[in-house]
């Protein structure tokens, strides 16, 4: 199983299925769960077969995920044929 160890792993589409999911499920068994689908890319049914301690142990590998990154790291804009382009990473953002 491979697991992104900070933000530099983490594409656009895990983050926005990340802030979904916090939002989604309350019991963090479910959300642990939800969470290691997508940052490994195996099934919902696959990780249900993990034990308890396995899916605790591989999401430590994610404690990173309750912290935003650093700005200054992130970047926030690019070009593409000459229009500029801002991520939007949180909903105040938008």
């Amino acid at each position: 199983m491979t697991i992104p160890s900070s933000w530099q792993g983490v594409t656009i589409a895990q983050y926005y299925k990340l802030l979904s999911i916090s939002s989604i499920y309350k019991d963090n068994i479910e959300r642990q769960m939800r969470i290691l689908s997508i940052f490994s890319g195996m099934d919902e049914k696959e990780i249900e077969k993990m034990k308890i301690t396995d899916m605790i142990e591989q999401g430590r590998k994610l404690s990173f995920l309750s912290e935003l990154p650093k700005e200054d790291k992130i970047t926030h804009t690019f070009e593409l044929k000459g229009k500029v382009y801002k991520a939007v990473l949180t909903n105040d953002d938008m």
